[in-house]
This record gives structure tokens, C-alpha cells and sequence, in this order.
């Protein structure tokens, strides 16, 4: 009995001392992965699933190693850091969140999840779908896997898809609280601010947005928060609060003050304000000081299509015809179709305004079909709606009423109100000039209804459609 009273002591000591090893480990994994998140949040990507073979590759090692590693990176020399890591797999991920590509010796699911997330950020969709579809899921890990849906739900919002994206990134947010990958969490907090701001949820998108901005801040991410900032901006300037709107592009910039593409795209954002509050000539300034501070193509881009705008609202069409033709230069080259739709959307609005009806007729069905080939986050029904009231321009309501019917379907799936209302309203204006004036009134109803719930800009101006 003594014997197995002693046997049994003796169990309960070692499984104690084993699972205090593990806690012990658990514990220092945790310290490190928050020290390594740290150093690597303002990195030009970034991943938890990096940061996890980091620290597996530091426990792996000697107490002396371990203390050599730890030092360089409290010390926050990170080239230094680099060196201390001789494993050459988790070197190359290293290379990645650095912007350095090179071929992988062993290309296992995690470099390529990272280099699909490097693709994104390039505006390569079709490569990193490519990539994507490449990863054998069957063996990938359970983080692994949420991280591959999580970067689909991406491409979705690329395409436009939102309701897909939205539904992927919900799934995948709950489980990176569950395992504590706040960068990750982050980040599909912020893709959500984004989708509820293209579709003008303002309350949810606020919430979503400030959400991620906290975590941002908690980890440590100066451009986390920038970007989302900057995103808040966008936010309050759709709501016409523009006192607010600058206040976050200010907050913005200090975030962004090492990053100069960030600080440009911000700058460009605080052009677009004061452009939407009526100060034209404030708005085509920062623009101008932009573009001479820049250096960077795609901010250049951006600036162009913002003083085309301004040229747009001043009437000066050939100028703003002009600034749109280089932006959407720019912006197709480097695949970024949304903003390539946008700056040729502009470019049909000013000819349209100045009464080249054939000229923006053209744009709009070159629009219209590229945009069938690059699926984008773009809205499409605006330039059917736009093709629609050049054919009405062009005295031609047949062909105009057909258009109006498909941009009505495009606002239908993507259950845009306010774009369904303006598009029942150019019906009953069709209607109405063909001598219909049932149905012209029966599309009027249906624009005021939907619109009942909207700005009172918005309901005298489809009420004077047919007035």
C-alpha cells in the first residue's frame, strides 16, 4: 500500500513539473510573439503564422542561442535579428514581410499565403487566385485554412462581391479572436469598415472601423491606424461631416509620418474633402503640393483623378478630360481596375457635360465591356445610368429606356436604394417623354418611396426630374 502510495506521489509530481514546463512555454511563446508582432506590425506584410514559425524556430533552440536572438531584437536592430535566424525557410518569409521576393527553397503554406497577401497588396489578383488555388488545403493547418478564406474574401471585394466577402470575413474574424491573431483581427475589422462604407451602412461601418483601429493601437501598428484614420475620413466626409473628416486625416498623417505613399494617399484624401466642401482652389492646391512631394505612381494616379474632378467642377472639360486619361493610364497598368473605372467614368462626365454625346457614349461601352472582363469593386450601374441619360441627350429613349432597366438590375443585386431611386426616376423621365405618363408616374412613386429615408437633396432632386 506504502509502495503505491509512493508510486502515485511520485506521478502526480512529474505530470505537475510537465504541465509547469508547458505553462512555462506557453507563456514565454506568448511574451515572444507579442515582442516579434511588435517589431514586424509596420512591415509591408505582416501574418501571425509568420510570427508563430519565429518563435518556434527560438524555442527550438539553446538557452545561450536563445538569449543571442532575444537580445538583438529587444535591442531593435532587426538586421542584426535577421542574422541570428539561420533557418532559411523562415529567412525568406522574413523577405516577404520586407517587400523582398525571391524563390523559395521550400515553398510550404505559409510563404505562399504571404506571398498571395504581397500579390493583393500589388493589385495581382489574378496571380494571387492563382497561387491561392494552388495551396493544397488538405494538408494546410486550421489557422492556415482561415487565413486562405480570409484572403479570398479579399478578391471578393476586389470583384465586388461584397455580400460573399462580407460572409468569409465574419467566419474568419471569430476564429482569429478565438486564437488571439489581432493583426489579423485587425485587419478584417477594417475590411468590414470598408464594405459597410461602400454601401453606406455609416453606423456599422463606424463601428467596425474604430474597432480595428484600437487593436491596431494596441499592437502597435503606427500604419494600421494611419490607414484607418484615413478610412474614418472618407467616413465623415460622406456624411457631410467635414469638421470630424479632418480631424482624422490629421490624426492620419502623424500615424503615417514615416511611410510617404501612406502620407500621399492621405494628402490626396484631404484634396478630395475640401474639394467636396466647395473649396476648389484648396482642394487643386494640396493636390499640386502633393504631386510635388510624391514619387510614387499610384499616388500620382490618385492626385490626377482628384484634380480632373476639380477641373470637372469648374467646367474645364478638356482639362479634367485630360488629368482622367492619365490617371486611368496609371491605374490600368498596375491592375487597378476600380480606380481605372473611376478616373474613365470622369472622363465620359466631362464629355457628356460638354456635349460630346457620341465621344462619351464610346468611354461608357469601353467601360462597360472591360469591366465584364476585370471584375472589380467598381459600380457599374453608374455608368449604365450615365449611358442612359446620353442616349435620352442624344434624343434616342428606346435605347435609353433599355439601359436605365439594366442599370436598375445592377442597383437591384447590389441593393443600392439610392441608386435604384435615381434609376426609377430616369424611367418616369423616359416614360414621361414618350407621352406615358402611367408608368411614368408608377416609376416616380417607386423612386420617392425608396428614397423617403434619404437627404432631402436627394428627393426634390428626383421629384424635379419630371417636374
Amino acid at each position: 500500500m506504502e509502495n503505491l502510495l509512493f508510486v502515485l506521489i511520485f506521478v502526480i509530481l512529474v505530470l505537475t513539473i510537465f504541465l509547469m514546463y508547458l505553462n512555462v512555454k506557453k507563456l514565454k511563446k506568448m511574451f515572444l510573439r507579442k515582442h516579434i508582432s511588435q517589431k514586424f506590425a509596420d512591415k509591408y506584410v505582416f501574418n501571425t503564422l509568420i510570427i508563430e514559425d519565429i518563435c518556434n524556430y527560438i524555442l527550438r533552440q539553446s538557452m545561450k542561442r536563445q538569449k543571442k536572438i532575444l537580445k538583438e531584437l529587444f535591442s531593435g536592430n532587426l538586421k542584426s535579428f535577421y542574422k541570428q535566424i539561420e533557418n532559411e525557410n523562415i529567412k525568406q518569409k522574413i523577405n516577404l514581410c520586407d517587400n523582398k521576393k525571391s524563390k523559395a527553397d521550400k515553398a510550404d503554406n505559409v510563404y505562399m499565403l504571404t506571398l498571395a497577401k504581397c500579390l493583393l497588396k500589388e493589385n495581382k489578383h489574378d496571380d494571387a487566385l492563382i497561387l491561392l488555388q494552388s495551396i493544397n488545403l488538405h494538408k494546410a493547418t486550421i489557422p492556415q485554412k482561415a487565413y486562405y478564406q480570409y484572403l479570398m474574401a479579399q478578391l471578393s471585394v476586389f470583384e465586388g462581391d461584397l455580400l460573399t466577402a462580407s460572409e468569409d470575413v465574419n467566419t474568419t474574424l471569430k476564429f482569429f479572436k478565438k486564437k488571439n491573431m489581432l493583426f489579423e483581427e485587425a485587419e478584417c475589422y477594417f475590411i468590414l469598415g470598408t464594405i459597410y462604407r461602400i454601401s453606406g451602412v455609416y453606423d456599422t461601418a463606424d463601428f467596425m472601423l474604430r474597432a480595428s483601429q484600437e487593436i491596431y493601437e494596441h499592437i502597435g501598428s503606427s500604419k494600421g491606424e494611419a490607414e484607418v484614420f484615413g478610412t474614418l475620413g472618407l467616413l465623415m466626409s460622406a456624411q457631410n461631416r467635414f469638421d470630424e473628416a479632418e480631424s482624422y486625416y490629421q490624426k492620419a498623417l502623424k500615424k503615417a509620418v514615416c511611410d510617404k505613399k501612406l502620407t500621399g494617399f492621405i494628402l490626396s484624401q484631404q484634396a478630395m474633402l475640401e474639394m467636396v466642401k466647395g473649396d476648389l482652389n484648396k482642394s487643386l492646391k494640396t493636390a499640386e503640393d502633393t504631386l510635388k512631394k510624391t514619387t510614387d505612381n499610384n499616388v500620382k494616379a490618385t492626385v490626377f483623378d482628384i484634380i480632373s474632378r476639380i477641373n470637372l467642377s469648374k467646367k474645364k472639360y478638356s482639362s479634367a478630360i485630360r488629368y482622367a486619361e492619365q490617371a486611368f493610364d496609371i491605374f490600368f497598368k498596375a491592375k487597378n481596375y476600380p480606380s481605372a473605372y473611376e478616373s474613365l467614368y470622369i472622363k465620359a462626365s466631362a464629355l457628356t457635360e460638354n456635349k460630346k454625346f457620341d465621344e462619351s457614349e464610346k468611354v461608357l461601352r469601353y467601360l462597360i465591356e472591360s469591366e465584364k472582363k476585370h471584375k472589380s469593386c467598381f459600380h457599374i450601374a453608374g455608368a449604365y445610368t450615365l449611358l442612359g441619360l446620353v442616349l435620352m441627350k442624344k434624343n434616342e429613349p428606346e435605347r435609353a429606356k433599355a439601359i436605365f432597366n439594366q442599370a436598375l438590375s445592377k442597383e437591384l443585386c447590389n441593393n443600392r436604394k439610392i441608386g435604384v431611386a435615381i434609376d426609377y426616376a430616369n424611367l418616369a423621365l423616359v416614360e414621361k417623354q414618350q407621352g406615358h405618363m402611367d408608368e411614368a408616374q408608377e416609376n416616380l412613386k417607386k423612386a420617392l418611396k425608396l428614397s423617403e429615408d434619404s437627404d432631402a437633396d436627394l428627393i426634390n432632386k428626383i421629384k424635379t426630374i419630371i417636374d
